[in-house]
């Protein structure tokens, strides 16, 4: 596995060591992209300088660090988590940072162990053991403290001093708070007849079904952090490319299936129509809603392209580091 796409899995798991939440590691992952994009195309720069046979189009994954760049760079990543739980307002002790740093290794090749959660292998971890430790309180530690001030404020002057991040989740919620409106009153939830399509006892477990398609959204957006191409997408059309990829994956696994939600005849006689009914009806005025968010069409199958092959990158890493 390369460098760089280990080093996002380690990231990933950071969020959860740290117990942070989905809009600060979002924006930690934007800053770290946006960051490391700059110093690989400076390094190539330099490369290229001095040899004209220099590709300066090398793709991240492809450009090998030496062992004092993985350091830098497993600097800035820590360096990034540090900015963004400042910027979310979830702050964290800096020695909080440094440790998970340490922990996990960030200037550190290790995809090709075999230790869940680590990636090192049994011997090799116990050669090291030390290093799955926090380090002590010594003149070091101290001197990475002041390293990691540094190297935010570096952070800071790469990237422009640009923090200004937009969430698609946040767009998401909304989006989905609509459509769930909408198809609701399509099936005729705001009638209060008992004969309406959803009868009341049901519509507790309509809702739980739209949670599910909302979690599955959630998480295809999640996977974004892990392709620096899709996260370059607008947030609206990433929060619209991920519903609408979650919705069609439903109607496909639907398809010759039944339902598929659980909605048949009730026990008081009334006929329920299945969850993959609504979402048909939402999926063929897919262009409607997207235009609530300015999405052109184009642009929305930008995004969605940009998210398989992010949900593809992270099936590759992020399984190996949280299991």
């Amino acid at each position: 596995m390369p460098f760089f796409t280990h080093l996002l899995s380690k990231l990933y798991v950071a969020s959860h060591t740290l117990q942070l939440g989905t809009e600060t590691r979002y924006a930690y992952f934007t800053l770290f992209h946006r960051c490391l994009s700059h110093y690989i195309h400076a390094n190539i720069n330099v490369n290229a300088n001095a040899n004209v046979n220099v590709n300066v189009n090398v793709n991240v994954n492809k450009y090998i660090p030496t062992t004092v760049q993985k350091e830098e760079i497993g600097n800035l990543a820590a360096a990034s988590i540090f900015l963004a739980c400042k910027l979310c307002n979830q702050q964290r002790r800096i020695r909080d940072v440094i440790n998970v740093k340490h922990v996990l290794q960030f200037d550190q090749d290790t995809s090709t162990g075999t230790c869940i959660g680590t990636g090192i292998d049994t011997e090799e971890r116990s050669k090291s053991a030390f290093r799955f430790q926090p380090p002590p309180l010594d003149e070091e530690y101290w001197k990475e403290k002041e390293e990691m001030v540094r190297v935010e404020q570096t952070l800071l002057r790469i990237i422009s001093f640009d923090v200004n991040l937009s969430y698609p989740h946040r767009i998401l919620v909304v989006l989905w708070e609509e459509l769930v409106s909408s198809s609701y009153e399509y099936a005729g939830g705001g009638d209060t007849d008992t004969s309406t399509i959803i009868h009341t006892n049901h519509q507790q477990e309509y809702l739980k079904a739209w949670k599910t398609i909302l979690n599955a959204a959630w998480r295809r957006l999640n996977d974004s952090v892990f392709h620096v191409d899709t996260l370059m997408c607008k947030a609206s059309s990433l929060a619209c490319a991920s519903l609408s990829l979650t919705l069609c994956q439903i109607e496909s696994e639907n398809d010759g299936n039944g339902d598929g939600s659980g909605y048949g005849d009730s026990d008081d006689g009334l006929q329920e129509p299945s969850l993959s009914v609504y979402v048909q009806q939402i999926i063929v005025k897919e262009r409607e809603w997207c235009e609530w968010f300015g999405v052109k069409e184009k642009e929305l199958q930008h995004a969605k392209e940009q998210l398989v092959k992010a949900s593809s990158l992270a099936c590759r890493s992020a399984p190996k580091m949280i299991s």
